[in-house]
């Protein structure tokens, strides 16, 4: 009896690994459709070029008295902190890509803090995201990610896409 219930046992472990990968597939393949599409993430990232700047994006909801954004490397170390703007609604600020010192950081994904305040000093949330087109599509340890203007995002981030602008 006991033998039965480890060859079962065995059995559902195959067929949640096979579910499992046929998921991965789907998700990977619902991600395929979205390469060359304009997108919007909900995320702290932002991805830099071997050339030019990055857009740092983010919502206010309200105006703030001051904010300011910290670029924060991959192995967790402070790059830059840069004033933000702090108008009610949409604002994106420009880093050039170069840390405190002015040296032009490496290409890939960077983690942005954003802190935003009122005058009396309460904090105010802002909504970070990142806009641009889906360059391409990285599967990996069972999830997807999306390079989105130079940054590595989760698939599941993505709050909208549209088709590209005409030429």
């Amino acid at each position: 009896m006991q033998f039965a219930s480890v060859e079962q046992a065995i059995k559902t472990n195959d067929k949640l690994k096979e579910l499992g990968g046929l998921i991965e597939a789907s998700g990977t393949s619902s991600a395929m459709s979205m390469l060359g599409r304009e997108a919007v993430v909900a995320t702290d990232k932002v991805g830099l070029g071997s050339s030019g700047d990055a857009t740092i994006r983010y919502r206010l909801p309200e105006a703030a008295s001051h904010a300011t954004a910290t670029v924060i490397d991959s192995g967790g170390h402070i790059v830059r902190t840069l004033p933000a703007g702090t108008a009610a609604g949409e604002n994106a600020l420009q880093w050039d890509g170069l840390d405190g010192s002015g040296n032009r950081m490496a290409a890939g994904t960077y983690q942005v803090h954003l802190e935003a305040a009122r005058a009396d000093g309460t904090a105010l949330t802002a909504e970070q995201y990142l806009a641009g087109t889906v360059e391409a599509i990285e599967p990996e340890s069972g999830a997807v990610f999306l390079i989105v203007a130079g940054a590595k995002v989760p698939f599941s981030d993505l709050s909208t896409v549209r088709a590209p602008a005409p030429a």
